[in-house]
C-alpha cells in the first residue's frame, strides 16, 4: 500500500495567520478543494462554523483575489488563496471540507478529524468512509456543519479515531519505497 501524503510544493512561502487575543481557540481549516469553489456555499459553511463554535478559521479560496475580497470577520477568519495542504494542516484541530480525496487522505494522514459536506464525484463515498472509521461526520447541508463541528471538537472519540487512522497510514509504504519496489520488479534496479 502506498502512503498518502499532503501535497507539498517547493517555493510556496506562507505564514500562518495570527488571531490576536484568540490564540487559545481551536483552529479549523475550511476548504472546498480546488474543483468546487461556490463562493456562496463557502460563505454559508464559514457562517455555520463560526456561529456555533468559538474557533479560529483558515478558509481556502481558489484564487488569492477571491480570498482578498472575502467578506468575513478577519479577527476570527483568515482567507487564503492556494497554499499546499502540507502547510495548511500544521496546527489545525480539525478540517471541514467537501470530502475530496486529496483533502481527506491528507487530513487522515495527519490524524485530523473532519466534518464533510460531500458535493460531487467520489466525495459521498469518502465522507461515508471517514464516518465509518469514527474520524468524522458527514453532513447533508451547510446548516448542519455548525453542530457537527461542535461535536467533533467536543468529543475526543473523533480525534482518537483520526489518530488511529493516521497510525495505519504511517505504517504504509512511502512513495520512495513503492518506487524502489516497482523498479526492482521491473528489473530496472538492483
Amino acid at each position: 500500500m502506498l502512503r498518502p501524503q499532503p501535497f507539498e510544493r517547493e517555493g510556496v512561502e506562507w505564514s500562518r495567520p495570527t488571531f490576536v487575543g484568540r490564540e487559545d481557540r481551536p483552529l479549523v481549516l475550511v476548504t472546498l478543494g480546488t474543483v468546487v469553489n461556490v463562493l456562496s456555499l463557502l460563505s454559508d459553511v464559514i457562517g455555520a462554523v463560526t456561529a456555533s463554535a468559538d474557533v479560529n478559521v483558515i478558509v481556502t479560496f481558489n484564487t488569492q483575489e477571491n480570498a482578498d475580497a472575502a467578506q468575513v470577520d478577519r479577527g476570527r477568519v483568515q482567507p487564503v488563496g492556494f497554499v499546499p495542504l502540507s502547510q495548511l494542516l500544521k496546527g489545525v484541530s480539525m478540517v471541514v471540507s467537501d470530502g475530496g480525496a486529496g483533502t481527506v487522505l491528507s487530513a487522515m494522514s495527519q490524524g485530523l478529524p473532519m466534518v464533510i459536506l460531500p458535493l460531487i464525484a467520489d466525495q459521498p463515498l469518502n465522507a461515508e468512509r471517514v464516518a465509518h472509521t469514527g474520524a468524522g461526520v458527514s453532513v447533508k447541508g451547510a446548516p448542519e456543519i455548525g453542530t457537527a463541528t461542535q461535536r467533533v471538537l467536543g468529543e475526543p472519540s473523533y480525534h482518537n479515531a483520526a489518530q488511529r487512522v493516521a497510525e495505519q497510514i504511517a505504517a504504509m509504504n512511502s512513495p520512495e519505497d513503492v518506487l524502489t519496489l516497482l523498479l526492482q520488479r521491473a528489473g530496472l534496479s538492483a
